[in-house]
């Protein structure tokens, strides 16, 4: 294909995620898999990727017309490697609380501000 390896694994990983979430029944774990195959990427890339996947699976399950609960993407935060990334998807997630344990961590008075106005 002549694409860099980033692309190819963006690529499945949109068509994986995007079908499964679709689906009434559709699963996490097709998606887990692929990134427990991935070879690992540079941290940016890694982080860019699994945030992408976490990024599908809410809009997917939160469409109109979907009955689908979008908080399966929680267990994609664990293969996040950057902290401030997972921190991110905490919020987008709607783990608050989570977040702000990051935060806090991180000494991120910006962010502590903003979640508090989002709780």
């Amino acid at each position: 294909l002549g694409l860099p390896a980033v692309q190819v694994y963006i690529r499945s990983s949109n068509e994986i995620a995007t079908t499964e979430a679709r689906k009434e029944d559709g699963t996490v774990h097709p998606v887990i898999q692929l990134l427990e195959n991935v070879k690992r990427l540079p941290p940016a890339e890694w982080d860019a990727l699994v945030s992408n996947v976490i990024n599908i699976w809410i809009h997917e399950r939160t469409r109109e017309g979907s009955s689908g609960d979008p908080s399966a993407a929680n267990v994609f935060v664990k293969f996040m490697r950057d902290e401030r990334c997972k921190m991110d998807a905490h919020v987008l997630l709607g783990n608050l609380g989570a977040a702000f344990d990051i935060a806090k961590k991180l000494g991120a008075l910006s962010d502590l501000l903003y979640i508090r106005q989002q709780a």
